[in-house]
């Protein structure tokens, strides 16, 4: 895989986000993820976290949502801070991705409230 296809993925999550696209995200999860949800974290099987995830979107329905941040230099693992904005305010998410079996999948997610 390219570089530029591997730091791809985080626009490719930036637009599931901005769209709340469950079922796309899924596709790029890990069999375990690191999930917060304004200050409530823990770790999920990929199904719980799908779950996690249906249910933020439903109370907070995407408008729109912008890369500020991207840490791509070890292809391994890629970071992205993504501002998505929502129904009930601005989210500050951060997303970490990393090689797994030679598949980069999302093993954390973080919604945190906008304090910019």
């Amino acid at each position: 895989m390219a570089s530029t296809a591997k730091a791809d993925i985080l626009d490719d999550i930036n637009s599931f986000l901005r769209s709340g696209n469950i079922a796309e995200i899924s596709k790029h999860l890990a069999a375990n993820v690191e999930l917060e949800v304004l200050s409530k974290q823990n770790s999920y099987t990929k199904a719980q976290a799908v779950a996690v995830l249906a249910d933020f979107f439903k109370k907070n329905q995407p408008k729109s949502s912008k890369i500020v941040h991207k840490i791509s230099s070890n292809p391994a693992h890629l970071f992205g801070v993504m501002i998505l904005d929502t129904s009930n305010g601005e989210f500050r998410t951060s997303v970490s991705v990393s090689n797994s079996s030679g598949k980069l999948l999302i093993t954390e997610i973080r919604f945190e409230l906008n304090k910019d």
